[in-house]
């Protein structure tokens, strides 16, 4: 897929997304978070923004203000920033793209940590970086977040409930060999559609890789979902989309409750983003049988198409029936007043 482009904007223009005030935990466990931000950092930015040297060591500290009255453990974790099925980045699961200039495990030490913080106090942590032995185009972004540490017992006495009460903090990370500049278009890809349930809802999924070492953003999608015979099935629009950089993701399209019958459709769309870089695709869509018994039992759809079906084919038997019985019943008056008329007038 070539993109198409009316100006040369960069790509990497924007600052990566991060939450920049203080975290508040669960009722009864209030905490704060806050990075210390290096004397180098670089454009006055609130997130760790760094510009390193090929292998270089650096230290990433983060301050852990426990304001609760009980001693408190958090987990603290780094990964490298992906991009979730919202469309949007994702400190909350780590990118492992082969295409990467290094995996987390090897650029941070340690990648996750538990600490324990007094009542009314503070801890320092520290995360050492250890930067990739060889320099590398564009940035790479990452992510230090902190969260109240759960135990087993307490996941599972949560189970079921559909809430989980756990505050999260998260300090973007990021950092580059060379200082960013205009990389040209981004280098994206849709090459796959596919029908599946997200959450219990019947959705098509779209398979997407960004290759580009920088955000891509400003994202805007629409597509078209039609059958073989050409007749409209479903119009997708989705703005505001946001990749982190090199990284694989599946963008989900909701259905809302319309399943799928099976048989063969065609996606037909462009993806824009920031910068005016156009990306049309024409995908094949396969549902199969399997698909449509998957969604049926275990989806959403189930038991309001199943409710819908029955109820009408109730009402429509009865009211059949009722006609019947009532041609019948007049056939028979009509029949017994014929008969009897000859009678009465003797």
């Amino acid at each position: 897929m070539v993109a198409r482009s009316r100006n040369r904007d960069c790509v990497g223009g924007l600052s990566p997304p991060t939450h920049s005030h203080a975290a508040t935990g669960t009722p009864g466990h209030p905490y704060t978070v806050t990075p210390v931000l290096p004397a180098d950092n670089q454009d006055h930015a609130s997130y760790f923004k760094l510009a390193v040297r090929p292998h270089q060591h650096r230290r990433l500290r983060l301050k852990i203000a426990n304001q609760g009255k009980t001693a408190q453990r958090y987990d603290v974790v780094a990964r490298i920033a992906t991009t979730n099925s919202n469309g949007i980045v994702d400190y909350s699961r780590n990118n492992r793209a082969k295409m990467l200039p290094a995996q987390a495990t090897a650029l941070f030490a340690p990648q996750a940590q538990t600490v324990r913080v007094p009542a009314q106090a503070t801890r320092t942590v520290t995360v050492e970086l250890t930067v990739p032995a060889h320099a590398f185009k564009g940035v790479m972004l990452a992510g230090l977040t902190v969260r109240e540490h759960t135990t087993a017992t307490a996941l599972k006495a949560t189970k079921g409930t559909g809430v989980v009460a756990r505050a999260e903090y998260v300090v973007a990370l990021e950092f580059y060999t060379h200082r960013p500049i205009n990389l040209g278009s981004p280098d994206l890809t849709v090459h796959r559609a596919q029908y599946q349930l997200a959450q219990a809802y019947p959705q098509v999924a779209l398979a997407m890789v960004n290759r580009t070492p920088a955000l891509v953003s400003q994202g805007r999608l629409h597509a078209t979902l039609t059958t073989s015979a050409g007749k409209k099935v479903r119009h997708f629009q989705r703005n505001d989309l946001l990749f982190a950089p090199q990284s694989q993701f599946t963008l989900g399209l909701d259905l809302g409750s319309q399943a799928l019958a099976a048989g063969q459709y065609t996606l037909t769309g462009t993806l824009k983003t920031r910068g005016g870089f156009t990306y049309p695709f024409t995908l094949p869509l396969t549902v199969t049988r399997q698909n449509v018994r998957q969604v049926t039992r275990h989806g959403v759809v189930k038991a309001s198409a199943r409710t819908f079906n029955w109820l009408w084919a109730v009402v429509g038997g009865l009211s059949g029936l009722v006609l019947v019985l009532a041609l019948v019943i007049w056939r028979l008056l009509r029949r017994t007043a014929s008969t009897e008329l000859p009678d009465s007038e003797a």
